[in-house]
């Protein structure tokens, strides 16, 4: 993501909300495209949009407290998230062998 000079920091929020989002429907999709995407991981992803989408607009209140807590959960959910995908791709990888 480039920033542009003219963009404001609400303009730049939003775009950062649009990509972020675009990229975890894009890896939704690929995901189910390989048949690997179970519904604990779907739902996963539905929260992750969730907290992104609320940590954006917390961003644009400056509410630090409630901002560091939703911080907190989004790299906790990132975390198991991509550890659950981990754990699959191994699977598939070693029922493919």
């Amino acid at each position: 993501m480039i920033l542009a000079r003219e963009e404001t920091p609400k303009q730049l929020l939003a775009r950062l909300e649009q990509n972020l989002i675009q990229h975890y429907r894009d890896e939704e999709a690929y995901l189910q495209s390989k048949k690997i995407l179970t519904p604990e991981h779907l739902l996963a992803h539905k929260k992750i949009i969730d907290i992104l989408q609320n940590l954006i607009k917390k961003m644009r209140f400056n509410d630090q407290n409630m901002l560091e807590r939703d911080l907190a959960l989004f790299f906790q959910g990132y975390l198991t998230r991509h550890k659950h995908s981990l754990l699959m791709n191994q699977e598939s990888l070693s029922t493919s062998l």
